[in-house]
Parts: structure tokens; sequence; C-alpha cells
């Protein structure tokens, strides 16, 4: 017999059951109803439990308050003899340091405050001075005019003797003078004296004193890569920067006008190195070094001349200083001889830097480019530099 379509067959334990198909969907829904029921009712049986365990927690914090309230009232209260007072203390205290005021001690007398202090009661009334009667001689007295004069001589001369101490007052004396103070009087560039070297003095443009090679070569190199002159001393302390040189005050100024519209800050100042008095040297060597600051002089004038006043250089001016170079050249190696040996590097590098000179100076007239004159003015102060040196060497 053919089975429904709509009718399930199930078998449990070798018996086969027919359900109909609306039947079989009856049964489980009914089965997953109860199971929601059955979870429903699990998680109502965990609210209880919870909201239990809460109303055990809030009755026991409750009694335990009560219990700390009860306890607080029943607590007893501290009697006023066992309060302590501080204030009251503090004031015996004080009343305690006051002072006896028979003992004699008036140092801790009492005093007022600085700002309530009594105000004196006295009234001061003041009046100018009666001028002198000038009509007699007899009532002005002269000594308070002798004194004042007096005070203002003893003055003036220790100034002086101050001044000579600290300038020097004598040879090898640099004394530095700001700009604006300049003159224009000439200062003789050298000088040959009879046993001894020539004495050199010109007037240097300072840029600049330092007490370490370091600090100063730093300068140096901004000068020199600025296309300006700039050499460091090195017998002197401190250590000064010149940057420029010529052989009178006027020129100077000039140059400094120069080199203060560049930006750089310059000082006027005289300096000498003066060979006076050596008795080591010979009259070969004196002769050679003052022809050679006779060249010396005449570049310089030919530098200063051509920046300062706009002068150019000849031919025939290259010429002349030409054949002075030649001849002292000529004359050198029996100069040398004569020469202590530590001075003889130093008279070698003076007559290099003259011939580096006489270069730029021609440069110059062939290309009219004022760098040159400022690179034989670097030159000329290296000479000036090496002939100190030959003078400390002596």
């Amino acid at each position: 017999m053919e089975r429904d379509k709509r009718t399930i067959s199930i078998r449990l334990n070798n018996k086969e059951q027919e359900y109909k198909e609306q039947e079989y969907k009856e049964q489980e829904y009914k089965e997953h109803e109860y199971d929601l029921h059955e979870e429903e009712q699990e998680y109502k049986s965990q609210d209880r439990v919870f909201n239990e365990a809460k109303e055990e927690i809030t009755a026991a914090r409750d009694e335990r308050y009560e219990r700390y309230d009860e306890e607080l009232e029943d607590a007893p209260i501290p009697k006023p003899d066992n309060v302590i007072d501080f204030t009251e203390r503090h004031t015996e205290r004080e009343k305690g340091k006051g002072p006896f005021w028979d003992d004699g001690n008036r140092e801790s007398g009492p005093k007022l405050p600085v700002n309530r202090k009594k105000k004196s009661q006295r009234s001061f009334t003041f009046s100018l001075p009666s001028l002198p009667n000038f009509s007699s001689l007899k009532s002005f007295s002269l000594i308070p005019i002798a004194i004042i004069l007096s005070a203002i001589i003893v003055g003036i001369s220790f100034g002086v003797v101050v001044l000579n101490v600290f300038t020097g007052g004598g040879e090898n004396a640099a004394v530095s003078e700001p700009v604006q103070q300049a003159s224009s009087e000439a200062a003789p560039t050298f000088q040959a004296i009879d046993g001894g070297l020539p004495t050199l003095s010109v007037e240097v443009i300072q840029g600049g004193a330092f007490s370490t090679v370091e600090k100063g070569q730093e300068m140096v190199s901004v000068f020199q890569n600025s296309g300006l002159a700039a050499v460091l001393t090195d017998t002197t302390d401190p250590l000064y920067l010149f940057v420029g040189l010529g052989a009178d005050r006027g020129d100077t100024t000039s140059l400094a006008a120069i080199l203060e519209n560049e930006g750089k800050e310059t000082y006027l100042k005289s300096y000498q190195v003066s060979g006076e008095g050596l008795a080591a040297a010979s009259e070969n060597a004196a002769a050679w070094y003052t022809d050679a600051l006779s060249i010396f002089n005449s570049m310089l004038t030919l530098t200063t001349n051509s920046l300062a006043k706009g002068s150019g250089i000849s031919d025939a001016d290259i010429q002349a200083v030409t054949k002075e170079l030649t001849v002292l050249h000529e004359g050198r190696e029996e100069a040398l001889a004569e020469i202590p040996e530590a001075a003889q590097a130093s008279t070698l590098l003076l007559g290099t830097e003259l011939d580096s000179s006489l270069g730029h100076l021609a440069g110059f007239m062939n290309s009219n480019d004022q760098k040159e004159l400022w690179k034989a003015q670097q030159s000329l102060l290296r000479v000036l530099l090496a002939y100190e040196q030959v003078v400390e060497f002596y």
C-alpha cells in the first residue's frame, strides 16, 4: 500500500511510527517552546539570586553604618581640661621675652615699627647763606683759591706721569687713538742711526686686539676673504690685528674711512720699530736695512696715494722701484754674512715681500683693480712685521 506523501515514518527501538507532516511540525514547535520556557525560567532564577545577593550586601552595609553611628553616640566627649590652647601659650611665651626695663640695658628697648614711627615735632628753617662782602679785600681770604689751584696742578702732573707709564713713553711704544682724533701731521717713515739699525715709524690701522692666535687668525681670514689686507703681530701682547698702514696720519685716515664703508671698525695708531743702540749691527747690515726701508717707503707712498687720493701709478714709478730692488738684492749676500743667523730668515722674508708688493703695484697699473693695491698693503704689512722680528733677534 502506497504511503501518503505527507506522512513521516520514524523508527525508534525497532518500532516504526508514522506521523503526518502537520502533526510533526506541531510536535517540533511544542518542544522548541518548551526549551524557550526552560531558558526563561533559568534567567529568572539567576536574576533572583543576584537580587538576593544585592539585598544582603545592602543590608550588611546599612547595619555597619548603624553600628558606627551608635559607637559615635556612645563615645565620651573630651573634657574641657584636656583641650590645649596654643594661642594662650604663645601669648604667655611672648610676654616672657619682654625685657626688664630697670636692668640698665637699652639695646632691647621698645621700638616702633618702621612705618609707624612717630614724626618729629621739630621744624627746620632754611635760609640762604649771606654772600661775602667783596668791597674790602680784608674780608676775602685767598687761602681756599690757592688750595684749589694747587690740587689742579698736582692732578695734572700726576695724570701726565700715569700717561707716560702706560703708553711706554719710549721705544716700541704703540698708542691707540680713535679715528676721530686723527691729525694730518706727517710721521717719519724711517731714520738711520749711527751704531744700530734704522728706526721705522709708521701710522697703522688697527682692526682689533686678541689674546690668542686662533681668535686673531679668524678675523684675519674675514678681512682677507673680503679682498682687504690683514696681518697679526707675533711679538706683542696682546696680539694686534693690522689692516692697513701709511706714511702719515692723513693717509691712514682716508684708508680707515674706506674700511669703515666696508663695515669694519678701525683705530689709528702710531707704531715704531726702533733699531737704536744695537751694538751687534754692522755698518753693511745697517746700510742694507736702510735701503730696504727706503724702498718700503716709496711703495707705501704709491699705494696710499692711489687708494686715498685716486692717483695712478705710472710705468716710470714701477721702473724706478724695480731698479732700487735690483741693487738691494745684489748686496743681500754681503749683508746676510754680517747678520745673526737667527735674523737671516726674517731678512729674506723682508726682501721677498718687497718683491711681492712691487708685483701687485704693477698689476694695479695694468688692470686698475684696487684689490691689487690692498694686496700690496698686505705685503708691506708683512715687511713691517719681518723687520720687527729682525730687531728682536739682534
